[in-house]
């Protein structure tokens, strides 16, 4: 939970995923996951794939 607060507040100040793997010491796939699943919850991200 923790580490996908992370992830959310880190691509939220412009951090590529690839800064932010590195940093947190994951994946792409990691990181790109939890930004996905964000954006299909959240009623910003909602918004903003419509």
């Amino acid at each position: 939970m923790v580490r996908r607060a992370q992830i959310i507040l880190a691509s939220a100040d412009g951090e590529t995923n690839t800064a932010i793997a590195r940093r947190l010491g994951t994946t792409n796939p990691m990181v790109w996951a939890g930004t996905c699943r964000t954006l299909r919850r959240s009623p910003a991200g909602t918004a903003k794939n419509s």
